[in-house]
C-alpha cells in the first residue's frame, strides 16, 4: 500500500502545500525581511547573507522594501504578519517604532530582531554595531601610521 501512495505522488508530482501547513501549525518556513532601501549597496548583501543562512536551515525569505518610510514600513508589518512567518528581520525605517507590532508578531511565536539601526523604543532584539567607535579606531590607526590629512566621504545621516 505505501508503495502504491508514493508511485501516485511521483505520477501526480504532488507537493505539499506549504500555506495549508503553516495554517495546521500556526506558522511557516517563512522568514519576513523588510529593508529601507533596495537601491542602498549595503543592503543587498545583507540581504544575500540572510537568506543563504535561511535556506541552509530550511527557510525562504520574504523581502519587502519600506523605502525608509515608517507609514509603509508599518502596511508591510501588518500585510506579512498574514503569512504566518516563523522570524522577522527589519532594518528599520528612519523614526520607526515597532512596540506594537513586534508584540504582535512575539504574541504569534516568530521572533523579531532589527538589525543595522534601532527603533525609537530600542527594546528589541538586535544586531547592530557600534561606528562611532569603529570609526574612532580608524582614524587613529591612520594617525599612529603618520597620516595628518584626513578626510571621509559619507552618505545620507539616517
Amino acid at each position: 500500500m505505501r508503495r502504491r501512495v508514493l508511485d501516485a505522488v511521483l505520477a501526480a508530482d504532488y507537493q505539499p502545500n506549504q500555506l495549508a501547513r503553516g495554517l495546521h501549525r500556526d506558522k511557516t518556513n517563512i522568514l519576513a525581511m523588510i529593508i529601507p532601501d533596495i537601491g542602498n549597496p549595503f543592503f543587498p548583501g545583507v540581504v544575500r547573507g540572510s537568506e543563504d543562512v535561511a535556506f541552509a536551515n530550511g527557510y525562504r525569505l520574504v523581502l519587502c522594501n519600506s523605502d525608509n518610510d515608517h507609514a509603509k514600513e508599518l502596511v508591510q508589518l501588518n500585510a506579512l504578519r498574514t503569512y504566518l512567518p516563523s522570524g522577522l528581520i527589519v532594518i528599520p525605517s528612519n523614526f520607526s517604532d515597532l512596540t506594537v507590532q513586534s508584540q504582535s508578531y512575539r504574541k504569534a511565536g516568530a521572533a523579531v530582531v532589527c538589525i543595522d539601526r534601532l527603533p525609537r523604543n530600542r527594546n528589541r532584539d538586535s544586531v547592530t554595531i557600534d561606528n562611532i567607535d569603529g570609526a574612532y579606531r580608524a582614524i587613529s590607526y591612520l594617525i599612529e601610521l603618520g597620516h595628518s590629512d584626513l578626510a571621509a566621504i559619507t552618505g545620507l545621516c539616517t
